[in-house]
């Protein structure tokens, strides 16, 4: 038992004074009076369930193997088929793929013919279907294999649930076996990695099944009660497979609404392609600080999903791989390299804020300034920050690191003399307009050298000792 109420329904009909009525018999889990239930494989259709009765005798829940009629609130006769599935909303996800192992009976009489049209049976279903044979173009009657049952129509299962196949014409029982991926992807049949992963699927402890499924969806990511429809494992056992892979660092948990898994394999691999891209974008953009977050996402995965992302990129930058800002990514050692006229050009700009002292031009007017080369000058003052030749003190203002310096002591001196600054102080000691001031005061408040009190500053003596 899964614990995933499952209930195929073999029989609808209504009675009069109480309106649609299906019969089954309960596949695993439970259900009760008054839940919502999901008809599929058609979705998003759901009804209230009115009444239960099992073995025709009226009951409030009903549960694994019992013969159930369910009285559905909300729903027309005609919407529900034999070879529905009622579950809980959200339960199940309809599939048109399964992997499957099964035995080809000796009476069959022929050789079974990859992609053979065949009907599959499973639950009360009845789909007309194709079987893709894994490893082999033909079996034999008698022997056991693997295939991929591709079906006509679409339909739910559960890893570990049982089938029964039929010749297309004349409607015989040729097999039956086991299904064990009822959301399978796509495979290279004749792979020997697509023939261990049957394998393991049909022979392997727990642990091994739930890694091969997780390996398979790779960086989509897989929560809990997905990995219970696709292994067939109890979610209590799961729980305590999923945390000891955790501890062995073999899958990586993505805390969200749900916990999502992903292998630790696929995180790894799209951490190496994060910083693939980024060491592209240097080659490719040499004077550029760092590539967008925003577009290495697009770059790396567009669909990934965002908290996976940004978890990835937060590794990254604690392993010291990559260094980030509000909007650009970085690797940790790249420095943009100025040679040329730019480095005649940095050489220019540096003396014009080391002359222009505590009155340097702002981003607008340097250009002016200039000899040549105005129009690259955002790169060189980015450069020239990165390397802490210039100091930002607020949006558009720039100093020298010299001219700050020696301001710094300066404004020290001054308030440990005074016990205290304010602008007025501040403007005899520099001589300058409130234009500098304001923003050179808030910056020795930033940087921890003063700390507002009122109307004025204080020198912060922890710091400063």
């Amino acid at each position: 038992d899964t614990g995933i109420f499952r209930l195929p329904v073999d029989r609808v009909f209504t009675m009069k004074g109480f309106g649609t009525v299906v019969t089954g018999t309960l596949m695993s889990g439970e259900v009760k009076v008054g839940d919502t239930v999901e008809i599929l494989p058609e979705q998003r259709i759901t009804a209230k369930i009115r009444g239960i009765q099992v073995h025709n005798e009226a009951a409030e829940k009903a549960e694994t193997g019992q013969r159930t009629a369910v009285n559905l609130q909300g729903i027309e006769k005609t919407r529900i088929q034999r070879g529905d599935v009622l579950a809980h909303a959200g339960a199940l996800a309809p599939s048109g793929r399964f992997d499957i192992s099964f035995k080809y009976l000796s009476c069959a009489g022929r050789k079974l013919q990859n992609r053979a049209l065949v009907r599959f049976h499973s639950g009360t279903s009845e789909i007309i279907s194709r079987l893709l044979l894994i490893g082999r173009d033909e079996m034999e009657p008698g022997e056991a294999g693997y295939a991929q049952v591709f079906l006509g129509t679409p339909t739910t299962a559960v890893a570990g649930d049982r089938f029964v196949i039929r010749s297309y014409s004349p409607v015989t029982t040729i097999g039956g076996g086991k299904i064990l991926d009822p959301l399978a992807c796509k495979h290279k049949r004749h792979s020997d990695r697509t023939k261990s992963d049957f394998n393991l699927l049909q022979d392997g402890a727990d642990p091994e099944k739930t890694g091969i499924i997780i390996n398979r969806v790779g960086l989509d990511g897989i929560t809990l009660p997905e990995l219970v429809v696709r292994t067939g494992i109890n979610p209590n056992r799961l729980d305590g497979i999923l945390r000891e892979m955790s501890s062995k660092r073999q899958v990586t948990m993505l805390n969200r609404d749900a916990v999502s898994i992903v292998s630790s394999a696929a995180y790894k691999g799209f951490q190496e392609k994060i910083l693939s891209k980024i060491k592209a974008y240097h080659k490719k953009f040499p004077l550029q600080e760092g590539l967008l977050k925003e577009e290495l996402r697009t770059e790396a995965g567009r669909f990934i999903d965002s908290g996976l992302f940004s978890m990835a990129i937060s590794d990254l930058e604690k392993t010291g791989k990559i260094v980030t800002d509000k909007k650009n990514v970085r690797i940790a050692d790249y420095a943009v390299n100025l040679d040329g006229k730019l480095m005649g050009l940095r050489e220019e700009t540096e003396k014009i804020y080391l002359k222009s002292g505590l009155t340097p031009p702002s981003a607008k007017e340097l250009p002016a300034r200039l000899k040549e080369g105005g129009d690259q000058i955002e790169t060189v003052i980015k450069v020239m920050l990165n390397e802490g030749v210039l100091i930002k003190v607020s949006e558009g203002m720039c100093f020298h690191k010299d001219i700050v310096s020696k301001l710094r002591k300066d404004y020290r001196n001054l308030l440990q003399k005074d016990g205290k600054s304010t602008p007025a102080s501040f403007k005899d000691m520099t001589g300058l307009s409130r234009k500098f001031i304001i923003p050179l005061m808030e910056y020795f408040d930033r940087t921890r050298l003063t700390i507002r009190v009122g109307d004025h500053r204080v020198l912060r003596e922890r710091k400063e000792q």
